[in-house]
């Protein structure tokens, strides 16, 4: 079985490889770059409704002098894994706003009430859910807290 070469770049957000073979079928001029016009392309074909200048806004950090996108694969790769980053630091910021607002410390230490964090959850989805049912589903819980990592792992489910 023929082994697939790829290229591994390190982001802010870790290793992400592009295979060659990805890489290759988004790059239809076959020049051995993917221009806007490629990228935009191929996400389209991924069943993405996307404009040009959404996908320009993303990638407009990474033009050359000319004002042109030309990407490599190595390129591609930090992209992909300053995105992935960003977006992983945007909702860890959001859990910690949110773990902060019910009691819990700023630097993710303490711990919130599972009666508060219930109530909260019954204020924003309204009568629909039962606080019994979700007082029962922390029940599992053997504390009247959640801490921060529980708090995401609740959060995450």
């Amino acid at each position: 079985m023929k082994r697939r070469q790829s290229k591994t770049v390190a982001g802010s957000g870790g290793n992400w490889q592009v295979p060659n073979s990805l890489f290759r079928k988004m790059d239809f001029n076959k020049d051995g770059f993917i221009d806007l016009s490629e990228l935009t392309a191929f996400i389209k074909q991924a069943g993405f409704d996307v404009t040009e200048r959404a996908i320009f806004e993303l990638v407009s950090d990474f033009l050359d002098d000319n004002g042109s996108l030309k990407l490599t694969p190595e390129l591609l790769s930090k992209i992909v894994a300053d995105k992935k980053t960003e977006a992983e630091n945007s909702v860890f910021a959001e859990t910690l706003d949110a773990f902060v607002a019910l009691g819990g410390g700023a630097d993710g230490g303490g711990a919130v009430k599972i009666a508060d964090l219930v109530d909260s959850l019954s204020e924003v989805f309204g009568p629909g859910v039962s606080r019994m049912d979700m007082l029962a589903e922390f029940g599992k819980n053997e504390t009247d807290s959640l801490d921060f990592a529980e708090f995401r792992t609740f959060l995450n489910e």
